[in-house]
């Protein structure tokens, strides 16, 4: 049986994505490796555990009991340094924030880069034109995120299935301020029945009068579990969701591609690769008309119904099923 081993220097097992939940990079490791599982091939999760735990026939180690090894394939998130220990085998930096040469410095890992060479994975076609050339990678390739079943649910396929209802699920400094005064002084005056509904990650300060927003149907929902957020997603008819530039790759704008949400976006970072235009929603920069946009999408059905379409229809609407294939066609089966 091939081998493939990732190197992750947060603490995590599978368990925990069942019982708790995991951060962003934990839970797309978790599901990448037990997909990869799925097709065969032995896996092991090198990350900042105490105690060794195996959970449904993947190994979680301490890093630190890394040794020389030969595989199929090695993926290290944001970092080359664990690489080195790779003696024969594919090898990849999974690439999950942005790429900077004074950040690669200040890791001591430039030396490293042009003796492992190892292949760039960006999550965006954005974040790939972004990451300098001169950063000695063998080779670069673009796998977006996959999309966790939960949010793959197409029970509420049309217009009428959803209430009046938008979400914002980010942290607060991803542009909720923008949003919130769209709603404010366009929608809610337009569209008073309408409700925005805003949720942040768990110890994320929330930096507004939370009675005020009540007053413009603007209700904060906290943090959510996933089957919550699930739910919201899937009866809602919009994601109002500028973007940020240094967003390698947005899981909330993914979750509502696989739930057929439109989004309003101003097309920044991975957003441009994600909103796809008057195919799966807008992208629209000034104020008065992304409002519009917003409006269109709560409250006109043939807008949406289209909008809805061009969500299921989107090129990067993939389970980590999908993803586990590409990852294998380009690392392994090359």
């Amino acid at each position: 049986m091939s081998k493939v081993v990732f190197f992750c220097f947060h603490a995590f097992h599978g368990e925990q994505l069942r019982t708790r939940g995991l951060g962003g990079i934990a839970s797309g490791t978790t599901m990448l490796s037990e997909a990869l599982r799925d097709l065969g091939y032995e896996v092991e999760v090198f990350n900042s555990i105490k105690k060794p735990k195996e959970y449904e026939g993947i190994k979680y180690t301490p890093m630190h009991k890394a040794q020389k090894m030969d595989v199929a394939m090695a993926v290290s998130n944001n970092s080359a340094r664990p690489l080195r220990l790779i003696q024969s085998g594919s090898k990849a930096v999974w690439q999950r924030n942005r790429t900077s040469l004074s950040r690669i410095w200040k890791r001591k890992e430039l030396a490293q880069l042009f003796t492992v060479r190892p292949d760039l994975v960006a999550l965006s076609d954005d974040a790939l034109e972004k990451t300098p050339r001169y950063i000695p990678y063998r080779q670069r390739h673009v796998i977006p995120h996959a999309i966790e079943p939960a949010f793959l649910q197409l029970d509420a396929t049309k217009f009428s299935d959803r209430p009046m209802r938008a979400f914002f699920a980010s942290r607060p400094t991803r542009n909720l301020k923008w949003v919130i005064e769209c709603w404010k002084e366009y929608v809610h005056k337009a569209l008073p029945e309408a409700e925005l509904h805003v949720c942040s990650p768990a110890g994320t300060k929330f930096p507004f009068d939370i009675d005020d927003l009540k007053r413009h149907n603007i209700i904060y929902r906290g943090s959510l579990q996933k089957p919550e957020l699930a739910e919201l997603m899937h009866s809602s008819r919009l994601l109002p969701y500028p973007g940020h530039i240094n967003e390698t790759g947005c899981q909330v704008a993914l979750q509502a591609i696989g739930m057929g949400v439109p989004i309003v976006s101003f097309g920044e970072g991975s957003l441009r690769d994600l909103v796809l235009h008057e195919q799966n929603g807008y992208i629209e920069k000034e104020k008065a008309a992304y409002a519009n946009r917003m409006i269109q999408c709560l409250s006109d059905e043939d807008t949406w119904q289209h909008l809805h379409n061009g969500a299921v229809n989107h090129p990067w609407r993939k389970s980590y099923a999908d993803r586990a294939l590409d990852w294998e066609r380009i690392f392994i089966k090359n």
